[in-house]
């Protein structure tokens, strides 16, 4: 049981980063893990997230009817929240790419 759960925990700390980390891999302990997974389950969250992204990737780029303001807001939350803004920005970086 325990075994079963640090395995789980190790899938679930790996970020897939290209489409192609869903592929099976030969020997790879997590590609076993992540086969007994329904591949449709997977597909489905994966596209899930992706809509998400797009979500606020467009909620970031929707200057409203104000679009100045909305710029200083944006430069005040970067300056304000640095980590988050590296997050959400490696999350639209990403997003960019699949």
């Amino acid at each position: 049981m325990n075994n079963r759960r640090s395995q789980l925990q190790r899938l679930r700390s790996r970020s897939f980063t290209i489409d192609e980390d869903f592929a099976p891999r030969n020997n790879c302990n997590d590609c076993a893990e992540l086969n007994k997974l329904c591949y449709k389950h997977v597909v489905v969250k994966y596209n899930y997230i992706k809509y998400l992204v797009d979500d606020l990737s467009s909620a970031i780029a929707n200057q409203g009817p104000s679009p100045e303001k909305h710029r200083r807001i944006m430069r005040r939350h970067r300056r304000q929240w640095p980590t988050i803004w590296r997050k959400i920005d490696r999350l639209v970086e990403w997003r960019g790419r699949h």
